[in-house]
């Protein structure tokens, strides 16, 4: 039940960011005619080799294709050089944890979690079955599956298998390099997975076989609307009134939360949703870090506050305020409703910062993670 409740109400917490031209410039002047008196002067060979030009660098949509597929080969063969070889030496990794948003700076960083996370699961086998690129912004979505042989995070080795479904946010630079680094997964999952929290996890997934498919931004009016449908969307479900938030969404919806065993459907339990969470915190505000279109999908870093003033489910009322990070994908149809909503969260963010996991929490509510700037092109 907790588990449940958990994991739906990180669901709504994220559903409901010149020169001259070449006929400007003059060309060079002709040289004067010869003298009559004087033949031209007979130009002498030249021995010395022109200076080779600099080889050309790949498109950037090249470059991160590569990142991509080679950072599924780094996991597939558990090698933490090779994935901290993807990163940027100053880069800024970022995720959600129990006390909020926590980032660590450098390659080397990753290079040591990495190994750590290798050493504890060393059968770790990673897919992708889809990334979306615009710009110098890529999101991979990822499935991984492993088994618990060595201690990690403070959890003894279980020998039980896991399987979480995750989403990475990277910002590119024009070498190819990772320099930001959001990831989204389910921490609380994993825990119970292998005995160390109580609760009913989300059922271990596959992994895809199929090749991973690149989706681009499709451009135009549409995209833009489905943009602004979102906003809507957000902004209806902060709001006093139900029904600004629910004329946005289809009767048929699917809501995913990647944190919770199952999925909900229907455009009942999505107000449910909204009560339960409103209830819980009356004074919660949801705004949109990051947002990107990718033709009937938008793709949003959304984060929550709150205070926490009224039961949760089973969590009775804390007064404590938090800060909830997610990453939303959301499917709209011709009518610019929502039919589908996968959300990707940690459940162990809200129960840290409540003082549920036993470790309680600063009364401050931990700042959002900062929106790199898109690289100009």
């Amino acid at each position: 039940m907790l588990k449940r409740s958990i994991g739906l109400v990180l669901t709504m917490m994220g559903c409901f960011a010149c020169g001259p031209t070449p006929d400007d410039v003059p060309g060079p002047k002709a040289p004067p005619p010869p003298s009559a008196s004087a033949p031209a002067p007979t130009a002498e060979p030249t021995t010395s080799a022109a200076t080779p030009l600099p080889p050309s660098r790949p498109p950037l949509v090249e470059l991160q294709k590569n990142a991509l597929k080679n950072m599924i080969l780094a996991f597939n063969s558990r090698d933490a050089k090779k994935v901290a070889a993807l990163y940027s030496a100053d880069v800024i990794s970022g995720s959600a944890g129990p006390m909020g948003w926590e980032e660590e700076k450098g390659n080397t960083a990753i290079e040591v979690g990495h190994t750590k996370l290798f050493a504890a699961f060393p059968d770790m086998t990673w897919a992708s079955p889809r990334a979306y690129v615009s710009g110098n912004v890529v999101i991979q979505e990822w499935i991984s599956n492993a088994t618990h042989s060595g201690e990690f995070g403070g959890m003894k080795a279980s020998g039980k298998k896991t399987g979480i479904f995750g989403i990475s946010v990277y910002w590119f630079n024009e070498d190819g390099q990772i320099t930001t680094d959001h990831t989204y997964f389910d921490g609380a999952t994993v825990a119970q997975q292998v005995g160390e929290m109580p609760g009913k996890p989300r059922a271990i997934p596959a992994l895809p076989t199929a090749e991973m498919v690149v989706i681009t931004p499709v451009g135009g009016i549409e995209e833009n609307k489905r943009i602004s449908a979102a906003k809507l969307m957000y902004q209806g479900f902060v709001g006093a009134d139900e029904k600004a938030f629910l004329e946005w969404i289809d009767e048929n919806v699917t809501q995913t939360a990647y944190a919770s065993p199952v999925d909900s459907k229907g455009k009942k339990q999505a107000a449910e949703h909204y009560q339960m969470l409103h209830k819980a915190f009356p004074d919660l505000n949801i705004s949109i870090t990051n947002h990107w279109a990718f033709g009937e999908k938008v793709i949003a870093e959304v984060t929550m506050t709150g205070t926490h003033k009224g039961n949760l489910g089973p969590l009775k009322a804390s007064g404590k305020p938090v800060t909830l990070h997610s990453l939303d994908v959301i499917t709209f149809n011709n009518q610019n409703k929502v039919t589908s909503i996968e959300s990707y969260s940690n459940s162990l963010e809200l129960l840290g910062q409540i003082g549920a996991l036993g470790g309680g929490k600063p009364d401050k509510a931990p700042d959002k993670p900062a929106a790199p700037k898109p690289t100009k092109k």
